[in-house]
């Protein structure tokens, strides 16, 4: 736990200082970040509405408090974005491109299905993972697949937050009992 909240401040103090002159200069346009919100709320509720259509799936709680469950969906977003689709997907491409001289386009496409499966499959093997099941494997690899376009097509800001609030959506369907 000390590790990981180092890390995270570290990172966090890292983004600061490399993007200074932007935050002291008020160069940053916060109706951009306001409409980047917006954007990616509606791509959620369409990744959503695809998804909640195979059957209620939504996040396994895990008898962890509301709020905890929050923290985590919050913190998926940020993680699993940051490694399946910004780091993964483009290594992957890198190495298609220059090591094994994939065309762009099957190179662009194994990536992203390559991260996807293995983005499926993280939520089967770390600590808070669930018990294996193939309809759930496949749509958290839909989710994926969706995840690994929009962020080639939107940027990573995008995705991190629609990953969130996809995830905010999964967790409170239980609660509130969202619209199918």
């Amino acid at each position: 736990f000390l590790f990981n909240s180092l890390l995270i401040i570290a990172i966090y103090l890292g983004v600061l200082y490399y993007y200074r002159s932007k935050i002291n200069s008020n160069k940053i346009n916060y109706l951009y970040l306001i409409g980047m919100f917006f954007e990616s709320a509606v791509w959620s509720f369409i990744l959503y509405s695809l998804i909640i259509g195979y059957g209620n799936f939504y996040l396994a709680i895990n008898g962890n408090s509301f709020f905890t469950s929050i923290t985590l969906s919050i913190g998926a977003g940020i993680w699993e974005e940051l490694f399946f689709r910004l780091i993964l997907i483009n290594l992957l491409f890198h190495l298609s491109i220059y090591v094994l001289k994939i065309n762009k386009v099957i190179a662009i496409s194994i990536s992203i299905f390559i991260s996807s499966v293995m983005f499926s499959a993280s939520h089967y093997l770390i600590y808070f993972g669930q018990e294996f099941d193939f309809t759930s494997f496949i749509y958290r690899g839909f989710s994926g697949i969706f995840l690994g376009i929009l962020y080639l097509v939107r940027g990573y800001g995008i995705t991190v937050y629609c990953h969130i609030f996809f995830d905010l959506f999964i967790t409170l369907y239980p609660i509130f009992k969202l619209v199918r």
